[in-house]
């Protein structure tokens, strides 16, 4: 008997809330279809279920799109349970139903074309490897990716309405959103702030903040560019003020979040 003859092939479609499974054996004929929902007491069920469509001497073989997320857990299942896993790249699904000549998107459809990949590509296609390690990795990249499109998006509205307050702003400091500059933004979002603030002031202020960095002539070059700018306030101008402070103490609170999350990556 030919080694394919001995196994009949499950494609699964694995999403949040359910799965669909569909088996096929070696001629690529469906022999049934199971949809289950994604939590672990259903599992059992389905390995059962899948039982009944093999006899004395075929084994399944499993075939996931995706088992480093929504699949994680039926994936580290069925190893657990001696299964054959096999990780099916979502290119691979969507060139198999690509080819066929009338093309469909529902769960079982995607579930027979991870089957029909599984069959026909069975030898070259990576096991499956839901390692807990590299799933929580995932976790903590995606969700520094986010903390950090958050700050761009913070960002641009920082630069929408300092641009207002603070024509000449860009010649303040070299760097928008440095440690010194969401100092000066927080406490100084208009020029109406800086009023009663000696040059004296100023430069010791941007000298803690700066950690030395900035100082007399720093305060000096500022001062002169606002008074070159001329009076910038408008109507609402305590409210303007507000969202500049609001958005640079959320992203000095993501930039600390950003260095613990760095920090458990590391470890």
């Amino acid at each position: 008997m030919h080694p394919k003859m001995k196994r009949v092939y499950v494609g699964v479609d694995t999403h949040k809330k359910t799965h669909t499974a569909v088996i096929i054996n070696c001629f690529a004929e469906r022999l049934g279809e199971i949809t289950i929902q994604n939590r672990p007491s259903e599992f059992e069920g389905f390995l059962t279920s899948v039982k009944d469509y093999t006899k004395r001497g075929i084994a399944p073989v499993f075939g996931l799109e995706d088992t480093t997320s929504s699949g994680r857990q039926l994936a580290s299942f069925l190893l657990a349970h001696k299964k054959t896993v096999k990780q099916v790249g979502a290119s691979l699904t969507w060139s198999e139903r690509k080819n066929q000549p009338i093309t469909h998107k529902t769960d079982s459809y995607d579930a027979l074309c991870i089957a029909r990949v599984l069959l026909n590509k069975y030898d070259e296609l990576p096991e499956a490897d839901p390692r807990d390690i590299y799933w929580t990795l995932s976790m903590l990249v995606g969700r520094r990716d986010a903390i950090v499109k958050s700050n761009t998006a913070l960002k641009n509205q920082i630069h929408a309405n300092i641009t207002h307050h603070y024509p000449s702003y860009k010649q303040f400091f070299a760097v928008f959103d440095c440690k010194a500059a969401l100092e000066f933004w927080e406490r100084y979002p208009s020029p109406a702030k800086l009023n009663s603030v000696t040059t004296e002031e100023l430069a010791e202020f941007l000298h803690e903040s700066s950690s030395g960095f900035f100082g007399m002539a720093k305060a000096e070059e500022i001062l002169d560019l606002v008074a070159r700018d001329g009076t910038t306030e408008t109507g609402y101008q305590s409210v303007r003020d507000f969202l500049i402070t609001t958005c640079v103490k959320e992203i000095k609170h993501n930039h600390q979040e950003i260095k613990k999350i760095e920090t458990a990556i590391k470890r």
